[in-house]
């Protein structure tokens, strides 16, 4: 077995969705699919695949406006103490309202 075999068997499935699509941000979901069973041999579904990177439609709206988002989502992890969980709550709160 060699040493990228035996990386890729200590990801998890929403890791290698994560990297297929960093490789290729406009990928479709059926793209990404295929590349994960292509290169990886694990099959994902597009519910997997929307749950770790959003939905295909969502993805191409904001590709353009990424730098910025990355720079706000950093500005608001340090007003959060840098806890993702107490993040990911405010903004489920924020959603909520």
């Amino acid at each position: 077995m060699n040493s990228n075999a035996l990386r890729w068997n200590f990801e998890n499935k929403s890791e290698l969705i994560r990297r297929v699509y960093q490789g290729n941000p406009t990928a479709t979901n059926r793209v990404i699919r295929d590349v994960v069973k292509k290169t990886f041999g694990v099959d994902v579904n597009s519910n997997l695949i929307i749950s770790c990177i959003g939905t295909y439609k969502s993805r191409i709206a904001l590709g353009g406006a990424s730098t910025g988002i990355i720079a706000q989502a950093k500005s608001y992890l340090r007003l959060c103490l840098d806890d993702l969980g107490q993040a990911i709550h405010f903004l489920k709160k924020a959603k909520a309202l």
